[in-house]
């Protein structure tokens, strides 16, 4: 276990006054540094600072930021809820850190490609099989990890074979 649950201490704040939201920050007297890179590589889409250091990623519907001692988790409505948040995210991070062995961990930050590099690659023509209204929406959607390639028939035809190949080079799946 990285994290002793029971050396945490949790505070709740607005970020802003008048907010309905507010943030649950957690210090901990572990590093938790050692973990970010497993954290990175098993979470699809991470902001990583490598210099800082930091990593923040969405965890359901909550943003979570994790230094060296200190997890923050967004958007809890009260200490209550708080405290059911920050334990959720401990209990993740004490999995992760349980498992490392079977992971791989990614020490860089990771890059996505860029929207106008993926939009080159699709059809362009807005047909909605993909079940979205646009191919700048299945863009996006691809980008962050919601939709796959074969999503997009047009990249599963004979013809778009080369377009999702390269898609694939850009790391999207």
């Amino acid at each position: 276990m990285l994290i002793n649950t029971e050396s945490v201490e949790i505070t709740c704040s607005q970020d802003h006054p008048g907010d309905e939201d507010w943030l649950a920050k957690a210090r901990v007297p572990e590093d938790l540094t050692p973990i970010m890179p497993y954290v990175n590589a098993v979470v699809k889409r991470t902001d990583y600072y490598t210099d800082v250091p930091a990593i923040i990623w969405m965890h359901g519907d909550r943003r979570v930021a994790v230094r060296p001692h200190e997890i923050a988790v967004s958007h809890v409505g009260d200490t209550e809820e708080a405290a059911v948040e920050v334990r959720k995210v401990v209990d993740w991070l004490n999995d992760l850190w349980e498992r490392r062995d079977a992971v791989t961990p990614m020490a860089e930050p990771k890059s996505l490609p860029p929207l106008m590099s993926v939009l080159r690659l699709l059809p362009m023509n807005n047909c909605g099989e993909c079940a979205l209204p646009t191919c700048t929406a299945f863009a996006v959607n691809l980008i962050e990890g919601d939709r796959r390639i074969e999503d997009c028939p047009a990249l599963t035809s004979e013809e778009g074979r080369e377009r999702a190949r390269a898609l694939e080079d850009m790391g999207l799946t």
